[in-house]
């Protein structure tokens, strides 16, 4: 069964594009064994595949800046109790997890995410009250 866990947040427009990038590379200068490529670009998102060289396990991150998937996401999490976190946040950070998961990975993201990018934490099944750990 997969899991969908979404960080909403606030980035300089002007960053948007290269924000995935941005994150992954911070990600991989700060944890030793870590490594990542991106795997797809377009102009409303980009998706990268990291990797614990020691144990093989892999996140697939994906880095929404707008379209349909954007629009949806942040209607949603709108229309939630605590949906007004959301308000002004223009990326959105979207992992689904399967199998066996990393976690280290996640919270080293959610980490400069939250601390970067004013991030904000939502999953479909605790809404706003999601936490990693």
């Amino acid at each position: 069964m997969a899991y969908e866990l979404c960080m909403f947040c606030r980035v300089d427009p002007a960053e948007v594009r290269v924000f995935g990038e941005t994150v992954c590379s911070s990600l991989a200068r700060t944890r030793d064994g870590v490594e990542y490529r991106q795997v797809s670009l377009s102009t409303e998102s980009s998706e990268y595949e990291i990797r614990d060289i020691q144990t093989g396990e892999i996140v697939e991150v994906s880095f929404y800046w707008s379209g349909q998937f954007f629009d949806h996401q942040i209607a949603v999490a709108s229309g939630e109790p605590g949906g007004d976190a959301v308000k002004g946040c223009n990326c959105i950070v979207d992992l689904v997890l399967v199998g066996n998961v990393p976690w280290s990975i996640i919270s080293a993201i959610w980490e400069i995410v939250s601390v970067h990018y004013s991030g904000v934490l939502y999953d479909e099944i605790s809404g706003f009250d999601a936490s990693i750990g």
